[in-house]
């Protein structure tokens, strides 16, 4: 989240016309909906009814399929996992000659308008322009001899509705009172585009999209409008919400079946090709969008295959099954090439891993100006199975996060067979369970492993998507250190995204297939932005290794790792995060961040990012949300007979160490709550201090608490060359019951029940103490949870019934969602 959608979540319909030619972008791995590389038909389906909801919407007869993004999973309902590009690159060769994509982006107004293009003409002046200039520019990449003639058409329309408001305003005079454009078929503003992807041209088609949405040359401009909707300060839309409900309608067909007018057009008689929204050619008397769409709609699409009107002769290529493997190589740590994988996931899956060990699988995520890694961990049951919840882990530009994820989708996503998954008290197995124990337990799944999603009547949030894919956070991102803004797109170029073997381990081993690596043994992800900030993360197959990779850490092999703090992840699913961060000239460091928790609906998102509080101890600083607003911002049920009050979200080290000489030093750290700055951070945590100063105070979209931590030039002089820091993170498991505390950190078996106790933190916290006393005495079965848990022995503890861990280090989180994709 991520992504997008996830993280992040961004929807998978962005900001204006042409957004089909960036691949359509979001916050969890780059573009359209990455959620729509994991769901099924049934999914698949809900969001063909969502999108097609519209009167005078593109037809979606003769085999029109929705569409995903060009640069990520490009089928929602097969087991290929290939990068739209690559997917039809592969097409053409499998059917002997090129096969060409002809997709259309809509773009409705924003449904709170009543999906009115004239309620702002701010915003329908500023659709106007940049539909024209995006066509324009994007026009320019198509030929046969540009880019490989890997683009072949670009055309756009501002839609029946759009052209009548545009009219009645006078928005560019009486253009749009034109009949040719009134009578355009579709009610909607559509970007039209059509790509021919080749094995020869596939790095030339590539590189347009990842050149298209770094620069506000390109089309970050217009996406910046839609994705800050309603924040005219960051560049956003008067009216949040635009391209809801529109959806990318595509076709698939053979290059040589398609009229030649609409291969690689010109447009030589245009007066004006900075006009080319809605063009009509000289003596013609219907726009060249509108007998595009004709057109379009008049086509048969050759896949899906066995479609409504043809034989599917262009099936995807066969899916590739990942098969990991007993090769042992092990390249040098950071980099290093891996071998081919030669085994069947499932037999390397069995063969290698035993009950509580994790294996794990990295997908490089190639998004148009950066690479985000993506690491899924599988931590094995002892029923053969996956335990419950998998965790995926994301690093992408300044940002961390990692997701609960359902395990009843993990085996056959990443691995390629089925098995069941395990938990311990799943819905509707024991009859005999409290009441607390069912309410704790209904978040596995279920029968059809789906997430709840929000009720309907909420409104949501465009950047989150229109589909729950994983529990979300925890979301860690520092966009700022010092005077360098490490988050920004201007060090993308730079920037420097690698994975690893773990240095020191024995028989660790890792291959490739496709576009993932299979790890056993544990993995290292590292991120470099700028001069200032390198972020490593480390995960272990079992605590051997871990032991193995602590031992061998210097400043040069498993980097930072003897400094970092163990947190207790779900089922093992253990992570060491470990930051370095650069000094200013003289010496000093200066971090900035902010803490904004995620939902998919507004009302939820406000909510929980305002239940956020804070307190100290002698050593860390601790973050808690309210228990209610965080299980509501997951899309679940609240029940306070089962529990109450505050939940530890996130801790993270007052402490920075020094890299020459390993010395600690204390930071000072102000925290921005929403009357101002304070430093009188309190230390009862079960009285924090709160973001919001009294109950009747309102949030709006994008806020969030916010802090400073410092260093002067004498605790972190230039000879340190670098700081070292820890925060402590764990994903979210809504499905432990809160009458336990799982302490499995692996190699001995699945979930080891801790007794059950729950924490309050003082000054110093202790492992385990009585829960604070509420006003009021709690129900029956409440747990008391304005708690967080002790550090003991370098292994936290997680709390009974534990929540995400969500935070992003970062001045601007409005900033930040616009710029990190």
């Amino acid at each position: 989240m991520m992504m997008v959608c996830r993280r992040n979540v961004f929807s998978y319909v962005l900001a204006l016309l042409m957004v089909i030619a960036a691949g359509s972008g979001n916050q969890h791995v780059a573009l359209a909906c990455p959620y729509l590389s994991a769901m099924g038909a049934g999914a698949h389906r809900r969001l063909l009814e969502e999108v097609t909801q519209l009167e005078g919407s593109p037809s979606m007869e003769n085999n029109a399929f929705m569409g995903q993004t060009l640069l990520a999973d490009f089928l929602p309902d097969t087991s290929s996992k290939l990068p739209g590009l690559d997917w039809l690159a592969q097409a053409s060769t499998y059917v002997g000659e090129d096969v060409c994509l002809i997709s259309m982006q809509q773009l409705p107004p924003p449904k709170s308008t009543g999906y009115d293009y004239g309620a702002s003409v701010e915003d329908l002046s500023f659709l106007i322009e940049w539909g024209d200039k995006s066509v324009k520019r994007f026009h320019d990449f198509t030929g046969p001899d540009k880019n490989g003639g890997s683009v072949f058409l670009s055309a756009c329309t501002i839609g029946k509705k759009g052209a009548e408001a545009a009219c009645k305003i006078g928005v560019e005079g009486t253009r749009y009172c034109d009949p040719s454009i009134a009578q355009t078929s579709t009610a909607w503003s559509q970007a039209i585009v059509g790509w021919r992807v080749n094995t020869t041209n596939l790095e030339q088609a590539r590189q347009v999209l990842t050149g298209w949405r770094s620069e506000h040359s390109g089309h970050l401009t217009p996406m910046t409008w839609s994705m800050a909707g309603g924040d005219l300060a960051s560049g956003g839309s008067v009216n949040r919400g635009w391209g809801n409900d529109g959806g990318l309608r595509s076709k698939l067909v053979r290059c040589s079946s398609i009229d030649p007018k609409f291969m690689y057009p010109t447009h030589s008689g245009a007066a004006n090709l900075d006009k080319m929204c809605d063009y009509t050619a000289p003596g013609e008397t219907t726009t060249f969008a509108q007998q595009l769409l004709a057109y379009w709609e008049s086509l048969c699409s050759e896949y899906p295959p066995n479609g409504s009107c043809g034989t599917g002769s262009t099936p995807p290529p066969p899916a590739a099954t990942p098969t990991p493997p007993p090769q042992e190589a092990t390249p040098d740590p950071p980099t290093g090439s891996f071998p081919q994988c030669t085994e069947a996931g499932q037999t390397w899956w069995d063969r290698d891993f035993g009950p509580g060990e994790r294996a794990y699988v990295v997908e490089p995520t190639q998004a148009p100006s950066w690479t985000a890694l993506k690491t899924q961990c599988l931590p094995k049951a002892k029923s053969g199975g996956v335990l419950d919840p998998a965790v995926e882990t994301m690093m992408q530009r300044s940002m961390f996060w990692q997701f609960g994820k359902l395990a009843c989708r993990a085996l056959p996503e990443q691995l390629g067979f089925s098995r069941a998954s395990d938990k311990s008290l799943n819905a509707g197995t024991n009859l005999n369970r409290t009441t607390c124990e069912a309410y704790a337990a209904a978040a596995a799944g279920g029968s059809s492993c789906d997430y709840p999603g929000p009720p309907e009547g909420m409104e949501l949030i465009a950047e989150r998507g229109s589909a729950q894919d994983s529990w979300y956070g925890p979301l860690l991102q520092i966009p700022r250190v010092n005077n360098e803004e490490v988050g920004a797109p201007n060090f993308d170029a730079t920037e420097k995204v690698t994975h690893s073997l773990l240095g020191g381990v024995s028989g660790t081993k890792a291959c490739t297939y496709g576009n993932k690596f299979y790890y056993d043994g544990g993995v290292m992800g590292e991120v470099k932005r700028g001069t200032q900030l390198t972020y490593r993360t480390f995960q272990f197959k079992n605590d051997v290794a871990r032991k193995q990779a602590l031992m061998a850490s210097t400043d040069t092999v498993n980097p930072g790792l003897k400094y970092a703090g163990s947190f207790s992840g779900s089922n093992g699913c253990d992570l060491e995060v470990v930051l370095e961060l650069g000094l200013m000239n003289g010496g000093g460091l200066n971090v900035m961040g902010s803490i904004p928790l995620e939902s998919m609906a507004l009302e939820r998102e406000l909510a929980v990012r305002g239940s956020v509080k804070v307190c100290k101890t002698d050593t860390e600083i601790i973050v808690l949300a309210g228990v209610k607003e965080l299980r509501e911002a997951q899309n679940l049920v609240y029940n306070p007979e089962c529990e109450i009050g505050d939940r530890e979200i996130i801790r993270f080290s007052r402490n920075f160490i020094c890299k020459a000489t390993g010395q600690a030093v204390t930071a000072d750290m102000v925290f921005h709550t929403q009357d101002g700055e304070t430093m009188d951070i309190s230390d009862d945590c079960s009285n924090p201090t709160p973001y919001l100063a009294g109950p009747n105070k309102k949030m709006k979209l994008h806020e969030a608490a916010s802090f400073t931590m410092s260093l002067d030039a004498v605790r972190a002089p230039t000879s340190c060359g670098a700081m070292y820091w820890d925060p402590l993170l764990a994903p979210l498991d809504f499905a432990v019951p809160v009458n336990k505390i799982y302490t499995n950190h692996g190699g001995g078996g699945d979930e080891t029940p801790a007794p059950t106790t729950t924490t309050t933190p003082t000054t110093t916290p202790t492992t385990t103490s009585s829960p604070t006393s509420a006003p009021t005495s709690p129900p029956k079965n409440a747990v008391k949870t304005t708690t967080a848990t002790a550090k003991t022995s370098g292994v936290y503890t997680l709390n009974p019934f534990p929540v995400s861990v969500v935070m992003i280090l970062g001045a601007c989180w409005a900033c930040f969602e616009l710029l990190m994709l």
